[in-house]
Order: structure tokens, then sequence, then C-alpha cells
């Protein structure tokens, strides 16, 4: 079983003592005896002792309490330059308040686990924009690339709405699109995307197709849930001769079937890409499911740059290996 240091991961120093300050912990400790410093001014080897320090960076926490580490640290003199300096610490950045430690615990609670920076906040006693200097940044997307786009809506803040801009030479090399059965989305589309393929996402059009069963009349019931049977085998298999036969078998059906009749009519371009490509708005949807449960769990942004960063560090993993 391993020490107390290596349990909170300061086995670079010595534990000198602790105590209890109520609602954290502060842990008294030094370095452990390393060589002695060059000068960082002109280099030489042979410097003097000139006292002490105390400093106090935050770490690890303790369960619920917050900890903070008062290192007692040697300061140098350099008889040549006159210098004085203090060595660099094991896991602390110079001039830092949290060691790397704690930086790499708060970026993996809030980006990997989802936490509210409040709740973090409330916890480590940090301050606000302390803990987003915590969070690295994700890496530039990569456009030079992207031949495939999802379109869905991301509210930012009622009625205003968040969108993301594409370079024109970015859009001209965009193949395909997917989305709902929207016709201002299709509209945008093709007005600014101009050699890319419109696709209709096939669950908008199969909730179409149950809602046409649900308001279908008694006597219509079996013939739409008959006709909604086999629009959905047809999207299942792709089988765009199939979807060009079932407009055609079904053109003069009346009630609720007629209206899904007209709006798929209005859609088959769009319906014939996608049984063509397969492409959809799943990866959107998923993404903006986890863009609403962000904004639940913190309660609404004000901010627009913290919210899109936050939304960049969704599905960004600081380890590309796992």
């Amino acid at each position: 079983m391993g020490s107390i240091t290596t349990v909170l991961s300061i086995s670079d120093y010595v534990i000198t003592g602790t105590r209890d300050e109520g609602s954290g912990i502060v842990i008294a400790a030094r370095p452990r005896r390393p060589r002695r410093p060059r000068c960082p001014h002109c280099g030489r080897r042979r410097v003097w002792r000139h006292g002490s320090r105390t400093r106090r960076v935050a770490h690890l926490p303790v369960g619920p309490r917050h900890c903070d580490l008062e290192l007692t640290v040697q300061r140098y003199r350099c008889p040549r330059c006159g210098h004085t300096f203090t060595p660099d610490l094991p896991g602390i950045r110079r001039r830092a308040r949290l060691s790397e430690e704690l930086r790499s615990f708060v970026n993996f609670v809030i980006v990997t686990m989802g936490v509210a920076l409040r709740r973090v906040q409330d916890w480590l006693k940090l301050g606000w924009n302390t803990l987003w200097r915590c969070l690295a940044d994700p890496p530039p997307p990569s456009l030079a690339e992207l031949r495939h786009l999802c379109l869905d809506e991301v509210f930012y803040r009622e009625p205003r709405r968040f969108l993301t801009a594409l370079p024109a030479d970015v859009r001209a090399n965009v193949e395909t699109l997917a989305t709902d059965l929207q016709s201002g989305q299709r509209k945008a589309a093709y007005a600014c995307l101009p050699v890319a393929e419109v696709c209709a996402d096939c669950f908008h059009v199969m909730r179409l197709a149950r809602r046409a069963v649900r308001e279908a009349l008694p006597a219509q019931k079996e013939a739409t849930r008959l006709a909604v049977r086999q629009l959905r085998r047809i999207m299942q298999t792709k089988d765009q001769p199939g979807f060009l036969d079932w407009l055609r078998d079904w053109q003069s059906a009346t009630g609720s079937l007629q209206r899904l009749h007209r709006t798929l009519e209005q859609w088959q371009l769009e319906i014939e890409s996608y049984l063509t490509t397969g492409r959809t708005t799943g990866p959107a949807e998923a993404l903006n499911r986890k863009i609403a449960l962000l904004r639940r769990i913190a309660c609404g942004y004000t901010n627009l740059d913290n919210f899109s960063k936050r939304i960049s560090l969704l599905n960004y993993s600081p380890h590309p290996e796992r």
C-alpha cells in the first residue's frame, strides 16, 4: 500500500504537519532535498542559501473538503550576479496558485463528468475565472476535410439563436447535408451549399407517418397502418424504386394519409437522396441532447463565449488514446 504522499500525489514532497481549518485541510510540506540549483540568470552552479519563504497552493480535495498545500521553499542568492531566486517546484507552475494535479482534476470533473462550474466552485472554494482557466482548450476544428453536415437548431437564449458560420470555401466542398422536414432549413441549404445533396432525415419522415396513423379516422385506420408499414420497410431497406411505387399507389388517399402523401411528394427529392446516401441528422440530434443537458445543469448561460467553449469540450478528450 502506498504512503499518504503517494495517495495525495505529492510524492516529491515531505509532509511536516497538518491542520484543520474548518471547511478545509492544510498540509504543511517541503520539497525533498534536491541538488543545489543553477542560477537561472547566469548559470552559476555554486549559489548561497538565502532564507526561505512559505507558498500556499490549492491541491486535490480530501473527500468533501478542499485541501491546500503550505510549502516551505528554500531561496538562493547568486554571488556572481547578485540575483535572488526560488527554484521551480515539482508539479506546480511558477507563480501558480493551483497544483497541476488539481488542474487535471477540475478538467476531468467538468468536461468528462459534466458537473456544473458552480458546484465545483462551492466544493473547491475557487473562483469562477480560475476554474475556466483549468479547462483545456479544445483543438481547433478541422474544416478542410468537411464533406458531410447535419443541420439542427441549437437555442442559446430564447428567442436568439446560436449559429455556426462556415467559410465560403468550406461550404463549396460539402457533399451532403441531412436536415429535418423544415422548408426554411431546406431553403437555406440550397442557398448556402451550392453543390451539396440535401437529404431528409428518416426519423422525421417516420414521425410524420406515425402522426398520420394517430390522426386517421376509424374507417381509414387500417389503410393508413398498411401504408405506414410499407413506408417503414422502404426506409429501412433504402428501396428507392419502392418509394416511387409507394407514392404512385397511395396518391388517391384521403384524410391524414393524404396529408402525409402530399408532404412526402414535396420532399421527394430529399427523401430519394437519403435512400441513396443514407445520411441522417442522428449525430446532430445526439449533440443537441448533450447541449440541452449541459444548459439545464448550468441553469442557463449568459456568456456566449463560455457556452461555446463548453460545447466544444463536449466531445473532446484530452487523452486521445482512450
